[in-house]
């Protein structure tokens, strides 16, 4: 019987009644760990384009903000340098204004090259561009737009420079592909395009010289040089910003006042003082009497293109109907009544109105008093 017992404990194996029980080990079989590998494999599959979206998207956001950066950089090129650039110096303009490396302008933070496009139609100063502004202006801007566009997923199929595709690429929605990029692989959503129209930047500046005193030629500067008009009359186009400067047309000229150009300006020198209204003219004129300048003004040249109401009898007509209109409700008004108690008859104004329609119709037509 010892002996028995000691066979069956061989090993560390115990059998028999006081044998104890097996326990099962704690670690994970094989089988286990493929199934826990499994399951995060196709979570992971699952997960895997949500966080691609978020990722690319967050890119997105990002390159939108750098696109603005970028297009205000080089409105501030034009605007405060008179100048703007090409495709040649775009970038560096950019960086310059930005307080950037060159490559952060020219290169999205994942590496694809962005690209500055200019209309092929773009006319500023009688030529595309690089425009650079002299006191001669240029004549009104055609087709002044230029695009910052990038990418961030995959390159450009387009470079830096004018394109025929320009119109394509300006006028596609945001997330399509243009028409004329039938054959690149990228998808439209990824590309972002910043557009940048510099027609605002332009305004107009018409002067007129109505001063008879002298014969000297109209002077006046843009940014502190000096030119002489060829005639009496400039009209011309100049970046938002120019400082306009306004002298008198003696021999030689004198300045009178300075001014920003920051929207369209009309501006007339006469009896030696530059202002924004047609005064009474020269010395001469100054003796007219009030029928007579109203006559002047009715007879006067219609514009050359002409609609309802622009000329200077429409004018005239608009300007008595709402006369009318204004003393029928003052003569109704107790603060404003002229004894009339309704009676239009002895309303000031409507007999002023009424002498007015009689001196330009007829026979009286330019020859009687305005005076009632």
């Amino acid at each position: 019987m010892f002996l028995m017992s000691i066979i069956r404990t061989t090993n560390g194996l115990m059998t028999g009644p006081s044998a104890p029980r097996a326990t099962r080990s704690n670690a994970f079989s094989l089988v286990e760990m493929i199934g826990v590998l499994a399951i995060l494999a196709i979570l992971a599959a699952a997960l895997m384009p949500v966080v691609i979206r978020q990722v690319d998207r967050a890119a997105w956001t990002q390159e939108t903000i750098n696109l603005a950066a970028i297009s205000n950089a080089l409105v501030l090129q034009a605007v405060r340098c008179n100048n703007i650039p090409s495709q040649a110096t775009w970038a560096q303009a950019a960086a310059n204004w930005l307080t950037l490396p060159l490559s952060n302008i020219t290169t999205t933070p994942r590496g694809y090259s962005r690209a500055y496009l200019i209309d092929p139609a773009l006319q500023i100063g009688g030529g595309g561009l690089p425009y650079t502004q002299t006191a001669a202006g240029t004549t009104c801007p055609a087709n002044a737009r230029v695009m910052v566009i990038s990418t961030i997923a995959r390159a450009l199929p387009v470079a830096s420079g004018t394109t025929n595709t320009f119109s394509d690429i300006w006028n596609t929605p945001d997330g399509v592909n243009p028409a004329s990029w039938a054959a690149w692989p990228g998808n439209g959503a990824d590309v972002l395009i910043q557009r940048i129209n510099l027609q605002p930047l332009f305004h107009r500046l018409i002067l007129f010289d109505r001063d008879t005193t002298t014969n000297a030629a109209l002077s006046f500067a843009i940014d502190g040089v000096t030119t002489n008009a060829p005639s009496l009359h400039w009209d011309s186009y100049y970046l938002d910003g120019s400082l306009l400067g306004l002298y008198t047309n003696s021999a030689p000229p004198s300045l009178l006042l300075t001014e920003v150009i920051n929207r369209d300006l009309g501006l007339v020198f006469d009896n030696n003082v530059w202002g924004d209204q047609i005064g009474p003219g020269s010395p001469s004129a100054a003796s007219l009497t009030l029928d007579q300048l109203a006559y002047a003004f009715i007879t006067s040249p219609y514009p050359p293109v002409t609609k309802k109401g622009d000329n200077t009898i429409g004018v005239a007509d608009a300007l008595l109907a709402y006369m009318n209109a204004y003393s029928s409700w003052a003569n109704m008004s107790p603060c404003f009544s002229y004894s009339g108690n309704g009676n239009n008859g002895k309303v000031v104004e409507y007999q002023l109105m009424n002498t007015v329609v009689s001196c330009f119709g007829g026979s009286a037509f330019g020859t009687c008093n305005l005076v009632p």
